[in-house]
């Protein structure tokens, strides 16, 4: 198969984080015999990341013009920034692959619409109410987009969590039975080095806890993290990641900041000199480095909310906190918590993530 990738971004050197579970696809799909371009719609320029080319969209729109492709495979499409490319250039594929990983055809203010407060501009309420009707005309938008080309058989939709497709259906307003025979659930990849390998305390240990995100986005919690530390004055807590949120709270005698990011495969390595990873979040479509960090077997905390129970279900080393009021006793929790469960490394294996996207792919090309 001849496939384009289409992201909104891509990983690159300065930013490790950016849409990370794409490349593990990418990669697959290369070794699997596939040929395989990336385009990125936000690169200013294109660029190389781990050996794979990632074009600009001004490159892709002025070089790939008259190119053919079995499918384009829209990774977290937005309407305007992958919409309007697929339209104009629909003809030059069979397929349109929609993978939706988390409220890109939902209604946002319904799943994380706040901000920590010293985020809140001038006229915060006003903006908000704006951000709705934005919002549900979007969502309207889309579901003409994915109508559109369902009367030409040409569009399949994957989607991340069975909780994210529930979200997905009730938010665009198609039945599910029309959709039924074009749409699939199957989960985002995890890294192969969180697979091959298992949680192996090391003897040295860096501190009890670790967390790793971006540290400005609301939805990954880092107050309930901060409320956390402070609750357990006797622990340790490393954070790694950028952003301004301890610019505007206290960095508290038990934390330690690192503000860089992590290569995926440099990871696992890192998790064995610590205890446990401290990891909520308010939203998320599966939560990626959750699942790779669970997967390893390491000791977990992330959120009690429905998308986290669905994703860890089965996982004996994982515990959920409130966000809103969020309380651990670390000493309770390290006599309790195991880790390294050999049956919860299947629920991710590649044969149940991107070879099964793979297949599933391969098999709608000529329908």
């Amino acid at each position: 198969m001849k496939l384009l990738f289409m992201v909104i971004k891509y990983p690159a050197e300065d930013d490790f984080y950016l849409f990370y579970f794409v490349h593990p696809r990418v990669l697959g799909y290369i070794a699997a015999g596939h040929e395989v371009e990336v385009v990125s719609l936000t690169a200013k320029e294109s660029y190389y990341f781990e050996n794979i080319r990632v074009l600009s969209k001004k490159e892709w729109f002025e070089k790939r013009r008259h190119e053919q492709y079995d499918a384009v495979i829209a990774h977290s499409p937005g309407i305007k920034k992958h919409g309007m490319p697929i339209l104009r250039r629909q003809n030059q594929f069979k397929k349109i692959v929609l993978v939706f990983n988390g409220a890109e055809a939902m209604r946002r203010y319904k799943y994380n619409i706040d901000c920590y407060a010293y985020q809140k501009k001038r006229f915060y309420f006003l903006r908000h109410k704006i951000q709705y009707l934005i919002d549900y005309l979007r969502v309207y938008v889309f579901k003409i987009f994915i109508l559109y080309f369902l009367l030409r058989r040409k569009i399949k939709i994957i989607l991340t969590s069975a909780w994210l497709q529930k979200c997905f259906l009730h938010d665009i307003g198609i039945k599910k039975d029309v959709l039924q025979q074009h749409m699939v659930i199957i989960p985002n990849p995890v890294g192969d080095a969180f697979l091959k390998g298992n949680y192996q305390p090391a003897v040295e240990k860096y501190a009890d806890f670790i967390t790793i995100r971006p540290l400005s986005e609301y939805r990954y919690a880092m107050d309930a993290v901060w409320n956390i530390a402070r609750q357990n004055k006797d622990h340790t807590f490393h954070i790694y990641g950028k952003g301004d949120f301890f610019e505007h709270y206290e960095i508290l005698p038990n934390m330690k900041i690192f503000p860089r990011f992590i290569k995926n495969a440099d990871i696992p390595g890192l998790l064995d000199h610590y205890r446990a990873a401290l990891m909520p979040t308010r939203s998320d479509g599966q939560g990626v480095m959750v699942t790779e960090m669970a997967t390893y077997g390491m000791p977990l905390i992330t959120s009690d909310i429905e998308i986290a129970h669905a994703v860890l279900a089965g996982f004996k080393n994982v515990a959920f906190i409130d966000n809103d009021r969020p309380k651990l006793n670390a000493t309770d929790f390290f006599r309790e918590i195991s880790y390294n469960s050999p049956a919860e490394k299947r629920h991710y294996a590649h044969e149940n993530t991107y070879l099964r996207e793979m297949k599933y792919i391969e098999g709608i090309i000529d329908e």
